[in-house]
């Protein structure tokens, strides 16, 4: 026998895709795509890099609804 033999199994951390996140603000982005997009609301919006003569201030970064990222949190059941 060895050490290992008496570990407990480590369960894997399950993926929550973006459309089943908590975080995720479904909706389409101006133009439809293949899969719904949406908006990741998981963390603040970042600076957009765009050209200097065009200011959108900050963005929400996109996220197609099969897209995941390890920290997606679950929806609440009710």
């Amino acid at each position: 026998m060895q050490d290992n033999d008496f570990l407990a199994p480590v369960a894997p951390t399950p993926i929550v895709h973006c459309r089943h996140c908590r975080f995720w603000d479904a909706h389409m982005i101006s133009v439809p795509t293949r899969t719904p997009e949406g908006l990741c609301r998981r963390k603040a919006p970042q600076p957009a890099i765009v050209p200097d003569d065009i200011d959108t201030g900050t963005s929400w970064p996109r996220t197609f609804e099969d897209d995941w990222c390890g920290e997606g949190v679950p929806m609440d059941p009710a």
